[in-house]
Order: structure tokens, then C-alpha cells, then sequence
């Protein structure tokens, strides 16, 4: 895991800023946010830089190799800036270092790759919607749209 966190980490640290004024570096925002579903945190904000328990704090430091824990509003700010075809190459490379090391080889079926992704709802919304739409009822009264694939 050390290994491809490091991988990510160098296309990371290419990704531009646009704004120059740097409080906390893009790629400590990029690792910090990667780690955010990583440790699978319920939300931004309960993954609050300062409010981070110990144990997170340390896996921050030593496996995502971050530096500088931002809080959530400063990730929210400086990630807003990110061009998400610039997170692109970071698949790319991944992909390439799992080839590499032979471990796409068991998953190898008629010349490319068998993979489970959960893509069932390919829309949602609480305001867009059509008639072809699935419509989903919340407890809290809150009506959701979604497309479902086959």
C-alpha cells in the first residue's frame, strides 16, 4: 500500500495550483483527501484537519506521508481548484504499477480485465429529474431522483 500511496503522491505533486498563495501544499490537500475515503470518514467535515483523532492523525503522517493536515474548509478550497482530468494520470499510474507487478494477472479475461464496480445509479438529484427517473422516498422527507443501470 506504501508503495502505490507513493506512486499517487508523485503525480500528485505536478498537479498545478491555481491560486499561488500556499498555506498547506496541493498534493498534503490531494493525499489528505484520498485518505479521507481511505479511512472511510462519514464526511469532509467530520475529517477536519485539527479535530482528527490520534490514531488518524499518525496514519496521515506515516502512510499517506502527509505533512500538513488541512482542515476542511481549506481542503474545500484548495481542491475546488483541481482539474479533474489532472487526477487522470494518477489511475494511469496506479494501473500501471499493478501491471507491473503482475497483480492484474488472475483478473485477466479475453485480452482485458474483469472488474466489480458498484455503478448502479448513474444519476441522482433532489431537484432534476424526468419521467424515466427512479424516485426515492428519505426518512427525513427528502426525495431523490436517480437513473438505475441494468
Amino acid at each position: 500500500m506504501t508503495g502505490l500511496l507513493g506512486v499517487v503522491r508523485e503525480v500528485f505533486v505536478n498537479i498545478p495550483r491555481a491560486v499561488k498563495r500556499q498555506t498547506i501544499s496541493m498534493t498534503d490537500c490531494l493525499m489528505s483527501a484520498l485518505a479521507m475515503f481511505g479511512t472511510k470518514s462519514p464526511s469532509l467535515l467530520a475529517f477536519d484537519g485539527p479535530g482528527l483523532d490520534d490514531t488518524v492523525r499518525h496514519n496521515l503522517q506515516t502512510l499517506y506521508n502527509v505533512t500538513n493536515i488541512p482542515s476542511d474548509t481549506h481542503m474545500r478550497e484548495v481542491l475546488d481548484e483541481v482539474d479533474p482530468k489532472a487526477l487522470r494520470e494518477t489511475f494511469l499510474s496506479v494501473f500501471h504499477e499493478a501491471q507491473r507487478g503482475k497483480l492484474l494477472e488472475r483478473y485477466s479475461f479475453f485480452g482485458g480485465y474483469l472488474c466489480l464496480v458498484d455503478g448502479t445509479e448513474i444519476f441522482n438529484s433532489e431537484k432534476i429529474h424526468c419521467k424515466n427517473c427512479c424516485r426515492k422516498e428519505h426518512q427525513d422527507g427528502r426525495v431523490t431522483y436517480h437513473h438505475q443501470s441494468r
